[in-house]
C-alpha cells in the first residue's frame, strides 16, 4: 500500500501526518451526513489515531423528534461517544487543502460532495 503525506503543517514542530489512501477510502464508504462512527472503527483499518480522537465527542440524544435522537441498532439511546462523519470529512478535506465549503443546506448532499472530493484528490495523486 503507498501512502500518501500532506504537506499541509499546523504547527512548525510536528511532522505531517501520513494518511494511507486504501484507510481513507474506506472510512469514507460509511460517511452519509448522518452516522456516528466509531474510533476505534475508523482507527483499525489504518487512519491515525492523531486524525481522529480530537474528533471525538458524546452525541445526546434530543428525543424531541427522529432528527435529533440518536439510535443504536435500531433504538434510541441517551448519548453515544463517536466521531461524526461530517466532521471526519472536513478533517480529510482540510488535511488534504480542499474546501469544505458547500452549497448544500442538506447533511447527505454535503457529506457526499465532500467525499468525492476526498476521492478525486486520492485519485489525482494516485495517477
Amino acid at each position: 500500500m503507498s501512502t500518501i503525506e500532506s504537506t499541509k503543517r499546523t504547527k512548525p514542530d510536528v511532522p505531517p501526518i501520513t494518511l494511507d489512501p486504501a484507510a481513507v477510502r474506506l472510512a469514507l464508504e460509511d460517511c452519509d451526513g448522518h452516522s456516528i462512527l466509531s474510533a476505534d472503527g475508523l482507527m483499525a483499518p489504518g487512519l491515525p489515531e492523531a486524525v481522529v480522537r480530537p474528533l471525538i465527542q458524546a452525541h445526546v440524544s434530543g428525543r424531541s423528534d427522529l432528527r435529533s435522537t440518536v439510535f443504536v441498532a435500531g433504538r434510541p439511546v441517551d448519548a453515544l461517544w463517536g466521531v461524526y462523519d461530517l466532521d471526519l470529512l472536513r478533517a480529510l478535506c482540510e488535511h488534504y487543502g480542499l474546501s469544505t465549503g458547500s452549497p448544500y443546506i442538506g447533511r447527505g448532499s454535503t457529506a457526499r460532495l465532500l467525499a468525492n472530493c476526498v476521492c478525486a484528490h486520492l485519485d489525482t495523486l494516485a495517477a
